[in-house]
């Protein structure tokens, strides 16, 4: 982990909340498949069955990981931008065409009456 500190433990308590479900739900399923095995087939009658779900639930955390990091992201963001100041309208950074502003060599050319003559075919 790149720090240890009262954030990171709140993140760690946030996610092992989310988490808690999710480990619930496969203990008591993997307890059940362990319990109706048959004497003497445990591991034959169980193997597969616990690491499909050991892997479901490596997905599962992943996820509800990812999602947990995700939602805090959003939650830190702020809707109306960074604080930035925007530049005055009609700027060069406006277009998104370079030349095509008014005072750009396209406008100029605009201004003095030329026009470029279609391509010929």
């Amino acid at each position: 982990m790149a720090q240890d500190g009262p954030q990171t433990q709140d993140r760690v308590e946030q996610i092992a909340r989310a988490l808690a479900p999710h480990f619930d739900r496969a203990r008591r399923k993997l307890a059940g498949q362990i319990a109706q095995a048959q004497d003497g087939h445990l591991i034959e009658q169980t193997e597969m069955l616990i690491f499909e779900e050991l892997n479901r639930l490596k997905t599962t955390a992943q996820e509800v990981g990812m999602q947990a990091r995700v939602e805090e992201a959003e939650a830190a963001f702020s809707p109306s931008g960074p604080a930035a100041k925007a530049p005055p309208q009609g700027s060069r950074s406006d277009h998104a065409f370079h030349g095509q502003w008014a005072g750009g060599p396209a406008g100029a050319a605009l201004a003095r009456g030329h026009r470029r003559e279609p391509a010929s075919r």
